[in-house]
């Protein structure tokens, strides 16, 4: 059965810590300060059953922060309300969290009742539930019970088991370890030592943990559960890690220790987020507020993405951006309290805890946010990746950002999603882009091949510039081995190109091609024309000449020597018989003696015994000489 976790709330000196003692026999105010003035300060653990954690958590609004740490973990809530005094301020801040925080089972204790005469207690009861209207203890039992006088006990315990067989199995349990630190502290001859409730998978003895936001490697040197040391613990337990790889001073309340590799820090979060009904004001542009996720409190501004202001009840997505880095994952619930009073305002959902800066008002931003609240976990996978677009980001990150493992994620998504390997980095994109860009680059180089017929294909960069995509990520050169290894494109030195497309001139370009080739043959090799001459003598452009001359050479009509030279296929034809002529008389020859045979100039010469060394047809010898290749 998986570890389940149930936490107290409601308003001080309701009885919550004789309530807990009175159902598992443990006193969880830990300290003296604690006893002695009577209330709950620190966060109190207690078994309930085996499976079961009991967590205590204060009452008086000064310590709100500290119960925000608490419930952020439960699986049922058992809010305490005194039926002497009823509902109080905390009790109603304490509900407000519970409900931001998502907490979706719980029970009224209705507490002291042996103080107080039923006709009160009816009229109690009566206030209890106009309060819980609309809150998710609407249709929750209210048990009468009294701590002190152990009347009502067993039949809350049955019913809080009853509720808790509910919950099922979590499947928090199969995501990565991840333990938020709500407190730290040293033991002479032991070592340091954190605590805390593991909201997710499942920790043994002699693991590496990621210290966060601090990136700090650490290993387990042992586990305590409740006081008992344990090999393995898991989702839902109170924890007790002893750790080597830190200082007393390096490690504190707010850390998250988890999977190294599985959760990033984050100073910005895209959030969903609703202001209380009962908020004093409207929620301004950047307002500065305090925010509660884990065990940690980070100030931040909030950054509205749609509406100028927020209204008390209503909700919005958008960023927040904090002033100290926290561990966040998708779906991870918040509270938000006034900066100064601190009074608690709201709260939420984390949607994006890895997200680019956005202005205010940023439309396009906030329907991108919407695509991923309110959704499920596959829904909200791929309309986090949509979001980014080109940008494709590594399944590493996505895996951080949703607080899962990678394969797992992966397959949540079927094949909504694309994963490419780039560098031996997986990288994600929504299939729909990438069949997209894919169909791009096709018809890109289609419409380059009917405008350039006589071109081999399109160079990398301007095909880049064209598509208008990033040069440097790494979606690009996934696709143009997608196509290339599907027999769609193919690489021509430095051309792209379609493997269909064929080079070709267009009808004018071929009326040129058939006087340049006149040209040549008329002219000899005595004194053969550049692509200069051949321009005055056609009255057109150097430039389009020596285009078409690329072209030709392509076409295998001429053949170019080196960077400026070229002959026609039937000089080069001749060039290569006289070579073997010559050289079937003697075992080499000069350039000289070549330049005599062929009837050209030196430089024709040198450059016609350059191209044959180049094409493994004659060897380079000592002063210039050549000889055939074995």
């Amino acid at each position: 059965m998986a570890h389940t976790v149930i936490g107290t709330a409601g308003h001080i000196d309701h009885g919550k810590t004789q309530l807990v003692r009175a159902l598992t026999g443990v006193d969880t105010d830990r300290t003296r300060q604690e006893r002695e003035r009577g209330i709950t300060i620190e966060l109190g653990f207690a078994h309930f059953d085996q499976d079961t954690t009991i967590i205590d958590v204060p009452g008086h609004e000064r310590f709100v922060k500290t119960m925000v740490a608490g419930v952020s973990t439960i699986d049922l809530a058992l809010l305490v309300i005194a039926a002497d005094d009823g509902v109080m301020p905390q009790t109603r801040e304490h509900l407000d969290v519970l409900q931001i925080l998502g907490i979706e089972r719980g029970i009224v204790a209705l507490n002291k009742v042996d103080l107080v005469d039923e006709e009160w207690l009816e009229l109690v009861e009566e206030d209890v539930r106009s309060v819980l209207q609309g809150t998710f203890l609407e249709s929750a039992p209210i048990m009468r019970v009294s701590a002190l006088q152990n009347q009502g006990i067993d039949e809350l315990s049955t019913r809080m088991r009853s509720l808790l067989a509910e919950t099922g199995e979590a499947t928090r349990k199969e995501r990565p370890f991840r333990l938020p630190v709500d407190r730290a502290f040293s033991i002479h001859g032991f070592g340091i030592v954190a605590t805390g409730t593991a909201i997710s998978g499942q920790l043994s003895s002699g693991s590496e943990l990621e210290q966060l936001p601090a990136g700090r490697r650490l290993r387990v040197r042992g586990l305590q559960s409740h006081g008992e040391d344990v090999d393995t613990v898991a989702a839902g337990a109170r924890v007790a890690i002893n750790l080597a790889g830190v200082d007393a001073d390096q490690i504190e309340r707010g850390d998250v220790l988890t999977v190294p590799g599985s959760l990033q820090a984050t100073s910005m979060l895209d959030v969903d987020l609703r202001l209380l009904a009962s908020a004093p004001k409207a929620l301004e542009q950047r307002t500065r507020v305090r925010v509660h996720i884990g065990t940690v409190e980070a100030l931040g501004r909030v950054v509205l993405l749609r509406e100028p202001t927020l209204a008390a009840g209503e909700r919005t997505v958008a960023q927040i951006r904090l002033e100290r880095p926290v561990a966040a994952a998708h779906g991870d619930r918040f509270v938000v309290r006034r900066y100064s009073p601190a009074v608690t305002i709201g709260g939420g959902v984390v949607l994006d805890p890895a997200p680019a800066k956005h202005r205010e008002g940023e439309s396009d931003a906030a329907v991108a946010l919407e695509g991923l609240r309110d959704v499920p976990l596959a829904a909200a996978l791929i309309a986090w990746v949509r979001h980014r677009r080109r940008h494709v980001p590594r399944l590493q990150d996505a895996a951080a950002a949703f607080g899962m493992d990678a394969e797992p994620l992966l397959a949540a998504a079927g094949e909504a999603l694309t994963c490419f390997d780039d560098h031996g980095l997986r990288h994600l994109v929504t299939s729909e882009l990438w069949a997209a860009d894919g169909a791009l680059i096709v018809d890109t180089l289609t419409r380059y091949h009917r405008a350039a017929p006589q071109e081999a294909g399109m160079t990398r960069a301007a095909l880049i510039r064209e598509l208008s995509m990033d040069a440097s990520g790494p979606l690009f050169e996934a696709l143009l081995a997608r196509l290339e290894a599907d027999g769609t494109l193919a690489r021509d030195g430095a051309a792209l190109r379609l493997s269909s497309h064929q080079i070709s001139l267009r009808p004018e370009d071929e009326i040129l091609a058939d006087q340049i080739e006149h040209e040549l043959a008329t002219g000899g090799l005595s004194e053969p024309p550049d692509a200069a001459a051949l321009a005055a003598a056609m009255g057109t452009d150097a430039g389009q000449i020596l285009d078409l001359l690329r072209a030709m050479d392509r076409l295998k009509r001429i053949v170019f020597l080196d960077a400026t030279l070229f002959v026609s296929t039937s000089q080069m034809a001749q060039a290569r018989r006289c070579l073997e002529d010559q050289l079937s008389s003697a075992e080499q020859i000069s350039v000289s003696d070549f330049r005599q045979a062929l009837e050209t100039n030196r430089r024709y010469a040198l450059a016609f015994l350059n191209y044959f060394d180049a094409e493994g047809w004659t060897i380079k010898g000592d002063g210039g000489h050549r000889s055939l290749a074995p």
